[in-house]
């Protein structure tokens, strides 16, 4: 079965209408849905039959953390199960995104600082790989230049549900059975005044459920693709060798790297062995290539300087994750 998670009406509309979804009276203020074939008073006895279910949560990331927890403890997830979080977005200008593009979101950050996710993107999509930024607020209304990340290694997206929707989902789904994809719905910063002179800032309601309604259409073509793949999947297909978790932990010991950026390292692991792939050699082979002396241990040199900065081994694991892609 397939969760999806939508922030407002107009990005479930096309959702539900394509899996034939009816409105599930429940308590709260969260609107649920279900398949029409399958409904019963009792929603526990219908879960498991149903094709997809559906909970719009309304605007904000505590909203969304909410809804997945009780959509999630409504309907109990089982192995085959996938879980999407859709909606609309807004694209930072320097992204080269346009209104409608569709996005599968590799890495999910938070304004309030908290710790990044990252969905394991096992499963290809198809769909331009970006970060988002989840704000407290249209980021519209705030200097660009600030806390949004707005430069060339900042998240390509913002939002204001996507943290909160797989920070929930991920208590409930596997890391790669959760999936974030968003529409491009309007560029952040584009605004015009209006006649009384004050700024107003170009969120187009009818263009962005058109973004919606194109974005949905790809969408459950993908979901289709995704259960049945995962479906399919054994443990086993997902889980690094030992030799290239060692080698990961050295890549680690001499970049420096963070918690944020070993969580990505772990998932690249992870899709290269579902893909057939072994990373020992390629990560030796760029050590070798990229880190010439910085391959001896990391520590404190015998002067007491340190061999590599975090902001070289930042731009190192860059370059790493470009190098791998097309290493073998």
């Amino acid at each position: 079965m397939i969760y999806y998670m939508c922030a407002l009406a107009a990005e479930a509309k096309p959702i539900i209408e394509f899996y034939g979804l009816k409105r599930v009276n429940r308590p709260g203020r969260f609107q649920f849905f279900e398949h029409a074939g399958d409904r019963r008073r009792n929603v526990q006895e219908s879960c498991r039959n149903a094709e997809a279910v559906l909970v719009i949560s309304g605007t904000g990331s505590y909203n969304a953390a909410v809804a997945v927890t009780l959509l999630c403890s409504a309907y109990p997830p089982e192995s085959r199960d996938i879980f999407i979080n859709f909606g609309i977005c807004g694209a930072m200008p320097e992204s080269g995104l346009c209104i409608g593009d569709v996005c599968a979101v590799c890495g999910v950050y938070s304004d309030a600082g908290d710790r990044p996710l990252y969905p394991d993107m096992i499963i290809e999509s198809g769909f331009r790989k970006c970060k988002i930024k989840t704000c407290a607020a249209p980021v519209s209304f705030f200097d660009l230049e600030g806390s949004y990340g707005c430069d060339n290694d900042g998240p390509e997206l913002v939002d204001m549900e996507s943290y909160g929707a797989l920070f929930a989902a991920m208590s409930f789904f596997e890391c790669h059975r959760c999936f974030v994809i968003k529409t491009v719905s309007d560029i952040v910063g584009e605004s015009t005044v209006n006649p009384d002179g004050f700024e107003k800032y170009a969120f187009d309601k009818e263009l962005a459920a058109a973004a919606a309604r194109k974005g949905a259409a790809d969408v459950v073509e993908f979901a289709s693709k995704a259960e049945r793949e995962i479906y399919e999947l054994s443990p086993a297909d997902i889980i690094p060798d030992a030799e290239d978790i060692k080698a990961a932990e050295r890549l680690g010991e001499i970049l420096l790297l963070s918690y944020s950026q070993k969580e990505q390292l772990r998932c690249i692991l992870r899709r290269r062995t579902l893909e057939g792939r072994r990373s020992a050699k390629a990560i030796f082979d760029f050590i070798q290539e990229y880190c010439g002396d910085e391959s001896q241990p990391i520590a404190l040199s015998e002067d007491g300087a340190r061999r590599m900065s975090r902001r070289e081994g930042k731009h190192l694991f860059e370059a790493f994750k470009k190098y791998e892609e097309y290493y073998d």
